[in-house]
């Protein structure tokens, strides 16, 4: 797999065309090289046609697999819409009933907000699409979009990796749904599920499940599915399959992000419990 670019770890970009500079090449092979997001070791190939590659090959790709065009249409549009916003804030609707008068009610909607990055800290983050990410030594996948603040050199609670899946038919493998689990935990990353109908008009984004609203540079996201903290929510609820055999004094707990065989045992069942009663779901909707 060739890149387009890599990072040098004395802090500058390098594209292929540097690598036949005597000076450049040096650098680049003195420092060390890794991909835009600096995940993965990239070594120059000083060839005919220079490139940039992996150093080791990433493996088995678990890429969900989008055949529907509107895929590409919709995950390039929201990442224009990103790339030219001044802030963000996701948030999740949340409707609930308030009595009135007479023994009536009536269903009051209310947002509850998952995520905000005022402007100081949006004009830091970077938006791509096709991110690769190693999810163990033999297997890899590509994210439809991933936003990073370029300010810190690894994630915070104030400013998180936040991952975009832009869903249509094809669900998360299970690994790929551990990793985000796992990530969203002990990385501070939030994933979002925005899915989009079959028959989706071009120029709209909105559907019953998300949408995107930009004012006056001020982007507004609507999620209904996502993944944070560790958790799977849909709207407000946490989402948790309780494995009994993991039954404790303290009640049911989930198991830590280990590979035990009973641990993978669990996040294989609590993956079919979200894919088959929340996914398909969305799918249908």
């Amino acid at each position: 797999m060739k890149h387009l670019k890599a990072f040098c770890y004395n802090g500058k970009e390098y594209e292929p065309f540097d690598i036949k500079s005597r000076n450049k090449l040096v650098e680049m092979r003195y420092y060390g090289l890794t991909d835009l997001n600096r995940e993965n070791i990239l070594i120059a190939v000083n060839s005919e046609n220079p490139y940039f590659r992996y150093k080791n090959s990433p493996g088995k790709c678990l890429t969900r697999s989008e055949q529907n065009p509107n895929h590409e249409i919709v995950k390039n549009k929201i990442i224009e819409i990103l790339q030219n916003s001044d802030s963000l804030s996701v948030f999740t609707n949340e409707f609930k009933k308030v009595e009135q008068t007479e023994g009536k009610s009536k269903t009051e909607i209310y947002r509850n907000s998952i995520l905000h990055l005022g402007t100081d800290i949006y004009s830091t983050y970077q938006w791509r699409t096709e991110s690769f990410k190693k999810i163990n030594s033999k297997e890899y996948t590509n994210f439809d979009i991933c936003g990073y603040s370029t300010s810190t050199p690894f994630s915070t609670s104030v400013k998180p990796k936040i991952f975009i899946e832009v869903v249509l038919s094809s669900f998360l493998k299970s690994k790929v749904f551990k990793f985000h689990c796992k990530t969203s935990e002990v990385d501070n990353s939030i994933t979002l599920f925005f899915y989009i109908p079959e028959n989706l008009n071009k120029n709209e984004l909105s559907s019953y499940w998300n949408s995107i609203m930009l004012e006056n540079g001020n982007l507004n996201i609507r999620i209904t599915q996502y993944i944070d903290n560790g958790y799977f929510y849909d709207g407000v609820n946490q989402i948790a399959y309780l494995y009994k055999d993991l039954e404790t004094e303290n009640g049911f707990e989930r198991p830590e992000f280990t590979d035990y065989d009973i641990e993978n045992e669990y996040w294989e069942k609590h993956y079919l419990y979200v894919r088959d009663n929340y996914f398909k779901k969305a799918r249908k909707k």
